[in-house]
């Protein structure tokens, strides 16, 4: 999401005032807009304030106007400019405008002026409110010709947010909000930072200027692809021989995919005129190098040239507003969506080891734009809903002796298993984030010692002294084991806003245990919310002296709308509850 300010820095800010002026002009048969952006606050103590920072897009121009205190200027050599380190991005900051004052006291006014132009509507940006107690007004006007019509969408999870829109006159339409209390932080809540999400939208007549739905902004960015070829002659026969002696189509996509995965590096080519627009897919091809939406694009020519049915998908890694409206920066990574006979079927080219069909689970859930940029389908909005929460799968085999150590077998699913890849550096450090990745979601019991012994399972060593209790009469094991990312949830239960989980999760323990003069009656525990959320534990005897303990977790959704919440809150409550109750065996010779 667009966000103007690095709110760290305003924390020692009385007040603050925001207001923006955006001037509306023809550019032929296109639009622009230059935007004047006035900060203002009140320092609360000396010393609070230093510097604060304002960041300017690939597609937008920005200068510092006016920094003045108290009313006197003081911009000259108060204002410095730096790149910050980049991430993959469909459309990122990579210039930061710093504000810096010395010897700022208590009550000083600061004021900054700042001009951003965009010489298109489509870039121009939503509004984040950012959600500070100290906020005291946050205006926006906008400044057209008298056959442009302007309208605000306000996206915000705040059933209390007020606001009003004004037609001064038939050149200028405004802005403001009327009630803007500052919201507490809340756990599991992926929107603390802001109030709301402003988007102003400009038509002329049916024309939408601003490119706000699906279908105007899809033909918008075509239009941007309108000079890059396909791929050239030379390299179709190549593509065809990517895929080789294969006749499943799926196995065909599958080798078209792993080229573009494995045999393109990841590389961020952050030029201006890259920001948003891939390169030609036989330069990809050629240079064997790109970034997310080079290899989204090579791999929809790649695979258009098979016959296949190929999209680009734009996506956001991190929860956004709910929103009708479009804009460049609502998104930060480009994936694939194939459509084949078995529906859709998405796919990361950037991730190094996600085989077809499985994407990283921050994009659980999120809202994907999907884009035929090779055909004539209209663009389309799909939930990304790849299969296989994250997790891992572990079976024990030993005895009730707690201070033996147990040979265990372990398999990884998802994000964990494609994590533990990617971070695989050596022994020790392989032995570390294994060791700690599984431990952290295990109560009472170390998992150590791993050693793989093929692409799914590692052989590993399982230390339950602290999980088994022995006494003469009875063995306890705890009847709920998994450390589960749920503790305090229940503080959400009275406020109206949804809960975000910060990710899925299945969770697998089996545990098959020698108990030679101790005997097992079957025991069941459950707690289950359909299919999203789900625990079970259970205790069955195989044998006179063997028994099969079994805990199954899954959380297979991370949000939980306001309505939902109830359910999830009882769940955690339950589980958290029951930590303490034990699953028992007996002598067989009292």
């Amino acid at each position: 999401m667009y966000c103007f300010l690095v709110l760290a820095v305003l924390i020692g800010s009385e007040s603050y005032r925001f207001q923006a002026e955006i001037h509306v002009r023809a550019m032929g048969e296109r639009f622009g807009a230059v935007t004047l952006e006035t900060h203002e606050f009140r320092v609360a103590d000396a010393g609070t304030w230093t510097s604060v920072d304002f960041a300017q897009a690939d597609n937008e121009r920005v200068t510092v106007r006016e920094v003045n205190r108290n009313g006197r200027s003081v911009i000259s050599g108060a204002v410095s400019h730096f790149s910050p380190d980049l991430q993959d991005a469909f459309i990122s900051d990579v210039v930061v405008h710093r504000v810096s004052l010395d010897s700022v006291k208590a009550d000083d006014v600061v004021r900054i002026v700042l001009e951003r132009t965009v010489d298109d509507l489509c870039y121009l940006p939503a509004f984040s409110v950012p959600n500070m107690a100290t906020l005291k007004s946050y205006e926006i006007a906008v400044f057209h010709d008298a056959d442009l019509e302007v309208a605000f969408e306000v996206s915000s999870l705040d059933p209390d947010i007020k606001f009003e829109t004004n037609h001064t006159d038939d050149k200028s339409t405004r802005f403001s909000l009327t009630d803007f209390d500052h919201k507490v932080q809340f756990p599991f809540f992926a929107h603390n930072d802001s109030v709301t999400t402003v988007i102003p939208q400009l038509k002329r007549g049916d024309d939408v200027l601003t490119c706000d739905t699906p279908t105007v902004f899809g033909a918008w960015y075509k239009s941007l692809l309108r000079d890059l070829h396909s791929l050239a002659p030379e390299d179709q026969a190549f593509a065809r021989a990517l895929i080789g002696e294969a006749t499943d189509p799926r196995d065909q996509m599958t080798q078209l995919y792993q080229f573009v995965r494995d045999q393109v590096r990841y590389d961020t080519d952050m030029s201006q005129q890259h920001a948003i627009v891939p390169h030609a897919p036989s330069t990809v091809l050629a240079k064997r190098f790109g970034d997310c939406k080079d290899k989204a694009y090579l791999l929809c020519a790649l695979a258009a040239n098979a016959g296949f049915d190929v999209r680009f998908a734009l996506v956001s890694t991190s929860p956004q507003m709910p929103s009708s409206s479009i804009r460049p920066q609502f998104f930060n990574h480009v994936v694939n969506v194939w459509f084949g006979d078995d529906g859709p079927v998405f796919m990361d080219a950037t991730s190094k080891h996600a085989p077809l069909g499985e994407l990283a689970d921050a994009l659980f859930g999120q809202e994907a734009l999907v884009m035929d940029v090779m055909g004539h389908t209209s663009p389309q909005r799909l939930v990304i809903e790849p299969p296989g929460a994250p997790g891992f799968s572990i079976s024990v085999r030993g005895t009730l002796t707690p201070e033996v150590t147990h040979g265990a077998m372990a398999r990884l699913e998802g994000d964990f298993k494609y994590g533990v890849i990617n971070e695989k550096h050596g022994v020790v450090d392989f032995e570390n984030i294994i060791s700690n990745l599984i431990t952290s979601f295990l109560y009472k019991i170390s998992v150590d010692y791993f050693r793989q012994v093929d692409s799914e399972q590692y052989q590993c060593v399982a230390d339950l002294e602290h999980f088994v209790v022995v006494t003469k009469r009875k063995s306890y094991l705890p009847s709920a084991p998994f450390v589960i990312p749920l503790d305090g949830v229940w503080e959400r239960a009275d406020d109206p806003f949804p809960v975000f989980l910060p990710s899925r999760l299945q969770l697998n323990l089996t545990l098959d245990l020698e108990h030679k003069g101790f005997k097992a009656n079957p025991q069941e525990f459950a707690l289950s919310a359909g299919s999203d959320i789900d625990f079970r534990a259970s205790l069955d005897s195989v044998d006179q002296d063997h028994s099969k303990v079994s805990y199954k977790l899954l959380i297979n959704k991370k949000f939980w709308a306001v309505d939902e919440k109830p359910v999830l809150i009882e769940f955690a409550r339950n589980y958290f509850q029951h930590k303490n109750k034990m699953l028992t065996l007996e002598r067989g010779d009292l």
